[in-house]
């Protein structure tokens, strides 16, 4: 019996070898700039490509993404065309902002499928602006994450554990040892709202899971 465990253990330690071995050759040839320009040009590896190509473009841009989600958030920007689509020119006025800066962000937005350009010139809600618009737990968590991007400024640091303090810990003021600190009064109306939106979206979620036929009480 032992002799048998041992054989096993050494054929998949070969096993392990051999496909450390091909990871290695495989790694070496998708970062060879020759072999990746050859991949883009033929017909049987082009979609591979171009879908990895593009999941690296979202990696670089994710943080435009967020920020510009962030700022279709901040200024209610679907609920502002839930009514029906705008110029930029009206939303400049509702927001006191210059027509040029109001272009920039909705371009941006219906980049994302927050909203959506009109033939007409205007802009209205694109697929992702009602979803964003029923989701109330979604728009407070992205307000709330903007404390994450402020720690996520120098993420070496904050991984490394060179920095002791954070937004975030600042934010969650309850967790601290010292549970008599009390946090200051936005940051516990910014705490209210987030909870009372996000926990409808996870008791929904709950009372989905359980088959309550029966349940008389809960």
């Amino acid at each position: 019996a032992g002799a048998g465990r041992l054989a096993r253990w050494a054929g998949a330690g070969r096993l392990a070898r051999w496909a450390d071995a091909w990871r290695r050759w495989r790694d070496a040839r998708i970062a060879d700039p020759d072999f990746q320009a050859w991949a883009a040009r033929s017909p049987l590896t082009r979609p591979v490509v171009r879908r990895q190509s593009a999941a690296l473009y979202d990696l670089v841009a994710g943080f435009v993404y967020s920020q510009v989600l962030y700022a279709v958030v901040e200024l209610d920007l679907c609920q502002r065309l839930a009514g029906g689509a705008k110029t930029t020119d009206a939303l400049a006025a509702e927001l006191g902002w210059p027509v040029d800066g109001v272009q920039r962000l909705c371009q941006a937005a219906a980049a994302l499928d927050l909203l959506a350009r009109r033939g007409d010139g205007r802009y209205g809600l694109g697929p992702l602006g009602p979803v964003l618009i029923g989701a109330p737990g979604v728009a407070e968590m992205v307000r709330h994450h903007n404390l994450l991007y402020r720690d996520l400024a120098d993420p070496t640091a904050l991984l490394s554990g060179r920095v002791k303090e954070t937004a975030l810990s600042r934010f969650w003021a309850y967790v601290a040892e010292d549970e008599g600190a009390a946090a200051p009064a936005g940051t516990a109306a910014a705490y209210s709202r987030l909870m009372a939106a996000s926990q409808t979206m996870v008791a929904a979620e709950t009372l989905a899971t359980g088959a309550l036929r029966g349940v008389r009480h809960l």
